[in-house]
C-alpha cells in the first residue's frame, strides 16, 4: 500500500507519534541552533528528538551532523552507519562531515554507502500494461487457470491477464473503491480483494472517507459474491491473507488504528479481530503454510510473527545490520521472508532467510535493488518458484487535489523474479 508513514520525511503529526506536538518543537529548535551555530544546543535537541523519535533517519542524520560538528566523530560515524541502511542516498559529502573526512571508520561508512546503493536486478519484465492512468497495487495468482489479476486504484477496477498475458476487465464498478491488497482462494476459485477509499480514486467524495471492505468474487463467473464492510471508519485495509480453512484477514495501515481485520461472513462484515495499539502502520501480511500462524509487517516497526490460536504477538529478532521496517508486501516462501520494500531508500525486494524456528531473520539476500524502473514498488504474488510484483505504483504521480500528473505517469510494469 501506500507508505502514509514516509521514511524519508520528518513527519510529526499526532497520528505519527505520541508527543508529537514536543517532538516538533524540539526538532525545529534544533534546527534553529544549527542555523544561528549554537551546535551544542543543536546536539542537545537533536538527541532529545531521537529520544522521542528513535530510529527516523531524518533525526539521525541531524543527530550525526550535531555529533560531527561536536569533535564527537566515532559516534557521528556510528549514528551514520545506522542511517545509510535505512537511506543510502544521504549526502555523506555535506561540509558538516568535513571532520570525519580522513578517518578510516568514515572512509569504510563511504563504502559501504556506496554497496548499498548499487543496483541488483534479478527480475525480468513480465508485462507492461498500456493504460497509465490505472495506477495499479496489487496482485493475485489463479493456478488453475494460469490468470493474474491486478487491482487498480485510481480506475476502481479489477484486471485478468490470462496466460496468454492477454488484459481484460474482470470487474469495475461503484461496489469497488480503490483496490489494495488481493489474493485468490485455490481451493475454492475465489478471488478476495481489500478496498478502501482513497481521494487519488475517480469519484471520491468526502462522504466516502473512511469506507473500506473486503469483497468475494467467484473466478469462473465473475459475480461478486459478497461485500463486507468495515464499521470502523479509522481502518485502512491496505493488504490480506487467506488462511488455510478459507478465513480472510486483512491488515489496516491506519495510524489511527493499528489493527488485524477478519471476515466474518455470517455478519457480512470485516470485524476487527486484533488491536495492536502498540504498532503504528500495518502492511502485508502472509500465513505459515500450516495456518497456524502468519507474519505481519509494521511500517516503523519491522516484522512479526502472529498466533492465530492465542492471538500472540511476537516480534522477529534480527541478526542482520538490514532494518525491517518500511516494508509493503511481504509473503512467506519456504522459511523465507519476501519483503518489499517502499519505505527504504534506494527500493528493494530482499529476500530474508529464517531460522528453524521462523522467529529470527539470520541471513538476507537482494533480489532487486536500486533499479530505475522501481518507482515505488508495492505488493505482488508468488507464483510456481517466482515472485511477480508491481515496479512502479504512481503514488507521486498526483496534484495536490489528487488529481494524476500526465507527465509523471509511466506504463504500469511487472516484474519478475526466479527464487
Amino acid at each position: 500500500m501506500k507508505s502514509f508513514l514516509p521514511i524519508l520525511f520528518l513527519c510529526l503529526n499526532t497520528a505519527f507519534c505520541s508527543g508529537a506536538q514536543d517532538l516538533q518543537e524540539i526538532y525545529e529548535a534544533g534546527l534553529q541552533a544549527y542555523k544561528q551555530k549554537e551546535y551544542a544546543m543543536f546536539l542537545k535537541h537533536m538527541q532529545q528528538a531521537d529520544s522521542l523519535r528513535s530510529g527516523h533517519p531524518v533525526i539521525l542524520q541531524n543527530l550525526a551532523k550535531a555529533q560531527a560538528l561536536n569533535q564527537l566523530p566515532e559516534k557521528a560515524i556510528k549514528t551514520l552507519n545506522g542511517v545509510i541502511y535505512m537511506n543510502a542516498n544521504i549526502d555523506l559529502q555535506d561540509e558538516d562531515f568535513s571532520s570525519l573526512r580522513e578517518k578510516a571508520s568514515y572512509k569504510e561508512l563511504l563504502a559501504q554507502a556506496n554497496l548499498l546503493k548499487a543496483s541488483v536486478q534479478k527480475s525480468k519484465v513480465f508485462i507492461e500494461l498500456a493504460d497509465k492512468t490505472l495506477h495499479p497495487e496489487g496482485m493475485a495468482f489463479h493456478k488453475e487457470s494460469g490468470s493474474f489479476y491486478v487491482g487498480s486504484v485510481h480506475q476502481r477496477k479489477i484486471l485478468k491477464i490470462d496466460a496468454d498475458k492477454q488484459v481484460s476487465v474482470f470487474y469495475e464498478g461503484n461496489a469497488l473503491f480503490a483496490i489494495m491488497g488481493m489474493a485468490v482462494d485455490q481451493q475454492r476459485d475465489l478471488l478476495w480483494v481489500c478496498s478502501t477509499a482513497v481521494p487519488q480514486m475517480q469519484g471520491y467524495t468526502e462522504a466516502l472517507a473512511g469506507k473500506a471492505a473486503v469483497l468475494c468474487f467467484d473466478i469462473a463467473t465473475k459475480e461478486l459474491l459478497g461485500t463486507f464492510p468495515v464499521e470502523d471508519s479509522a481502518a485502512w485495509l491496505g493488504d490480506l491473507a487467506i488462511a488455510p480453512n478459507g478465513t480472510v484477514y486483512s491488515t489496516s495501515g491506519s495510524t489511527a488504528h493499528p489493527a488485524i481485520y477478519k471476515v466474518n461472513r455470517a455478519k457480512e462484515i470485516t470485524e476487527e479481530w486484533l488491536y495492536l495499539d502498540e504498532l503504528i502502520s500495518l502492511q502485508g501480511i502472509s500465513f505459515k503454510p500450516n495456518g497456524e500462524q502468519f507474519y505481519i509487517t509494521d511500517y516503523r516497526y519491522g516484522l512479526f510473527l502472529v498466533d492465530v490460536k492465542s492471538k500472540s504477538l511476537k516480534k522477529l529478532t534480527n541478526e542482520t545490520l538490514h532494518p525491517l521496517k518500511g516494508i509493503d508486501g511481504l509473503y512467506f516462501y519456504h522459511n523465507h521472508l519476501i519483503a518489499i520494500c517502499n519505505g527504504l531508500q534506494p527500493y528493494q525486494v530482499v529476500q530474508f532467510q529464517l531460522n528453524e524456528q521462523g522467529n529470527s531473520i539470520t541471513n538476507l539476500e537482494y533480489l532487486d535493488k536500486a533499479l530505475p524502473e522501481m518507482n515505488e514498488p508495492t505488493l505482488g504474488v508468488i507464483s510456481q518458484d517466482e515472485l511477480y510484483y508491481i515496479a512502479n505504483s504512481p503514488w507521486s504521480a498526483y496534484s495536490g487535489n489528487m488529481q494524476q500528473i500526465p507527465e509523471k505517469l509511466q506504463q504500469p510494469l511487472i516484474l519478475k523474479i526466479k527464487l
